[in-house]
């Protein structure tokens, strides 16, 4: 649930999920890298990593999201087709992220499950054999 418009402050919380943090990968292993750059594009990867780098440090953290905007590169506007926004939309469908408190809080996912076989099948061949090493121990053959 995307927030109708994007604050100037959000405060970034942890999305714990203890199947996932037993069984998953962390946000800045290579698996998360490897095979979730390649599906939530650029922006959204650099957004995710930021957020992540932060949840993990503390519980909570007030982000200004201009000077977020502006750190990893994107044009800082506020509004639903600022190029944060939609970036922060884009790891809410990934499930990488969700909103929280009618958009108060970003919650953020600090390990990452593995992908899905039909998520795996959309990624460049070399992250689709490293992918299903990691996970099944075999190849994509």
């Amino acid at each position: 649930m995307q927030p109708p418009t994007l604050a100037r402050r959000v405060t970034v919380v942890p999305l714990r999920d203890p199947a996932v943090e037993a069984h998953g990968f962390a946000a800045d292993s290579e698996y998360a890298l490897r095979c979730y750059l390649p599906l939530i594009g650029p922006s959204s990867w650099l957004v995710y990593s930021r957020l992540a780098l932060l949840a993990v440090s503390a519980d909570r953290t007030i982000v200004d999201v201009v000077e977020l905007a502006r750190e990893i590169g994107l044009h800082p506007r506020l509004g639903r087709r600022d190029p944060l926004a939609q970036s922060l939309g884009r790891l809410e469908a990934f499930g990488l992220a969700e909103w929280r408190h009618n958009g108060a809080e970003y919650a953020v996912r600090l390990c990452l499950p593995a992908l899905g076989d039909r998520q795996a099948a959309r990624l460049p061949h070399s992250a689709r054999l490293f992918h299903f090493s990691a996970v099944h121990g075999g190849d994509a053959r």
